[in-house]
């Protein structure tokens, strides 16, 4: 082997060559990537790092006198405890948001009402039907304890 073989230096790919402006544009990209990948996760995330999804709670006849434990993000479909043309809903707005208009709350059809869970607590919801001319109506009561 010539000498001047001996000290030759071989010949690099630039590409694998580890520069600070290499580095800086891996980083980027890592980050970008990181970032994409962590805007395509749909579930929301509570404050403790787990996933959970706003769950339906239906609210049957037989809850009402109960308290029922529910979530914040959390839908309640109320099923009326009767039959009744006409209703009086009585609940607490900073605790619970009517999906529907004013003649849904008054005369819901056989699915009932359907309310969004807004924080945390405890709160009552109390359903009347209205009965013209006879005994008082009867009163259906529903706490919510919200977690």
């Amino acid at each position: 082997m010539a000498a001047s073989e001996k000290n030759k230096v071989p010949d690099r790919n630039p590409a694998r060559v580890a520069t600070p402006r290499n580095l800086h544009a891996t980083a980027i990209g890592c980050v970008a990537v990181l970032c994409l990948i962590s805007s395509c996760s749909s579930a929301p995330v509570a404050a403790d790092g787990s996933a959970r999804l706003a769950a339906e709670r239906v609210v049957l006849p037989g809850d009402f006198g109960h308290v029922l434990d529910v979530r914040v993000g959390d839908v309640l479909a109320v099923r009326p405890p009767m039959t009744a043309s006409e209703w009086q809903v009585m609940y607490d707005d900073s605790y619970l948001e009517f999906q529907g208009t004013r003649e849904q709350l008054r005369s819901p059809d056989t699915s009932g009402w359907k309310f969004n869970v807004l924080r945390a607590g405890e709160t009552p919801l109390t359903v009347t039907p209205v009965m013209r001319g006879g005994p008082n109506p009867p009163r259906f009561t529903v706490t919510f304890h919200v977690e």
